[in-house]
């Protein structure tokens, strides 16, 4: 699973966003260039470039008109427990609840922390409970000049 999350675990409002931090975007990319991405209709929808290149996209939807080149529809989150079993790592990219539901099925998350609060968030992430998981790697703080607000990249795995 790979997220950026507010201080209070806000993740977007209004279907996008809260922020746009160009670093974040590039360790995104950079950190699920080559696997399997894994969203929602509503993340997809989103997206500004559809689908993600050099990654296999799939989308979780209801919608059984849903169809775009080069996307593998799943019709329910139990679909994804029917993926192949290999050595590859999938990613989770959103949204809020697709977070929810396969949060207990991760084991690896891609944390992103934003110091700032966004009073307007309507998406959270849940919520990471302490002791089951252990920061495997951080890096030091960063500060971003546009949004004015620090941030830093985190590797946690469940124990």
């Amino acid at each position: 699973m790979i997220v950026a999350v507010a201080e209070d675990n806000a993740i977007g409002f209004n279907g996008d966003l809260l922020w746009h931090l160009h670093e974040d975007m590039v360790y995104f990319r950079n950190t699920t260039r080559g696997h399997p991405v894994i969203m929602g209709r509503k993340t997809w929808d989103s997206l500004q470039v559809k689908p993600l290149p050099k990654r296999k996209n799939f989308v979780i939807t209801r919608d059984k008109d849903f169809c775009f080149q080069d996307v593998e529809v799943l019709s329910s989150l139990e679909a994804i427990k029917q993926l192949p079993d290999t050595q590859e790592e999938y990613f989770i990219i959103g949204g809020g609840s697709i977070y929810k539901s396969l949060l207990p099925l991760c084991n690896r998350l891609y944390l992103t922390k934003v110091f700032k609060k966004f009073p307007q968030a309507d998406t959270f992430f849940p919520e990471i409970k302490d002791g089951q998981w252990q920061v495997v790697s951080q890096q030091e703080r960063l500060f971003d000049q546009e949004e004015q607000c620090f941030f830093q990249f985190l590797v946690l795995e469940r124990k």
